[in-house]
């Protein structure tokens, strides 16, 4: 799985996704990316070069992956409260955005994963 064939994948599946701009604003009221500290945040917010590089991969990567994990366990195991649902599908296709606008936020197989279950799941309209 390659990220040029995950992000036809995206741009094929889903609408309404969010640019730079945007997920910069859509970060900083994030409960879930809060959670994870200032570090990706801070960098998201700042539209970073670094998360374009390769060689800062391994570095937000790790964050990105928890991020991923906290989520995919609220897609996996909803709340009944709307706002729970809500919350978690904004995150979704927040993760789905950033990881479509920056080159280096995570490797290709835990992206595949993630849109694999979210796209099962049906948690976003696409």
């Amino acid at each position: 799985m390659t990220r040029e064939y995950l992000k036809k994948a995206i741009k094929k599946n889903f609408i309404g996704l969010l640019d730079r701009d945007e997920i910069a604003d859509c970060v900083e009221n994030n409960e879930i990316f809060k959670r994870r500290g200032d570090f990706l945040p801070a960098l998201l917010k700042q539209q970073n070069s670094k998360l374009d590089e390769e060689a800062y991969l391994g570095t937000v990567h790790i964050v990105f992956y928890e991020i991923i994990q906290y989520t995919a366990i609220k897609i996996i195991h909803p709340s009944p409260d709307p706002l729970s649902l809500e919350q978690t599908a904004d995150t979704a296709l927040l993760i789905i955005s950033i990881y479509n606008e920056y080159d280096a936020i995570c490797y290709p197989s835990l992206m595949y994963k993630f849109l694999q279950l979210v796209l099962k799941e049906k948690n976003l309209l696409v």
